[in-house]
């Protein structure tokens, strides 16, 4: 079959030497020149003969070419965009400690907010019961799931406790009464809705005046 290749140059001398190139690159692959057209600029055309079975191996090799480009995309597309983790190894800090009148599960309970901005924080909520210093929450545990709960809101994303790989670990490292003061320790992972973005969290938080008052009464 024959395959026509248009040979660019604005002047006839640059359109000569492109066709040479475009010769020695189309022999190199089978082709069999058979002449040249002149025929001003972008009308000009050189004129190949072909065997068919080169012409679908090109082919074939474009798809395969565009196979793996799609593929390199999309590997790039859940690395950079589709999979949007976040991890936070930082402590974080204390917005406020709840005082008004609160329950989880039927028992009095307290709500902790901490974090990096009002776009970018945890809500913690325990039992009052519970609150005492060398307290350790750990959901990987069934005996802990019912005794916190947790949700974080990062950069207008919702991320729970939802999964069988989320978990939270929670303790109360210091409480003093004297002092009015304590620090808490947050490792948690949790997950969007949908389970495909997550928020690893790793901080140490004080409480202290009259949140901590709040934390305790």
């Amino acid at each position: 079959m024959k395959k026509t290749i248009v040979i660019g140059g604005f002047t006839k001398s640059q359109r000569e030497k492109e066709l040479q190139k475009i010769k020695l690159k189309y022999e190199k692959k089978g082709y069999q020149f058979i002449e040249y057209i002149e025929n001003g600029l972008l009308k000009s055309i050189a004129i190949f003969e072909v065997n068919d079975l080169i012409i679908r191996k090109e082919k074939s090799i474009k798809l395969i070419g565009t196979g793996i480009l799609f593929l390199i995309f999309a590997i790039i597309l859940y690395i950079s965009g589709g999979s949007n983790n976040i991890s936070v190894n930082k402590n974080l800090n204390l917005f406020n400690v709840s005082d008004f009148e609160y329950t989880m599960g039927n028992k009095d309970a307290v709500s902790i907010n901490i974090g990096e901005s009002n776009t970018k924080y945890i809500n913690i909520t325990i039992h009052k019961d519970n609150i005492k210093e060398g307290l350790v929450i750990n959901t990987k545990e069934i005996k802990d799931k019912d005794l916190i709960s947790i949700t974080a809101h990062w950069d207008k994303k919702s991320y729970f406790q939802n999964n069988k790989n989320s978990f939270t670990i929670f303790k109360i490292l210091e409480l003093d009464k004297i002092n009015n003061k304590a620090k808490i320790f947050l490792e948690t992972k949790l997950y969007s809705v949908k389970n495909d973005n997550s928020i690893n969290i790793n901080s140490i938080t004080t409480i202290e005046g009259q949140a901590f008052i709040n934390l305790i009464k």
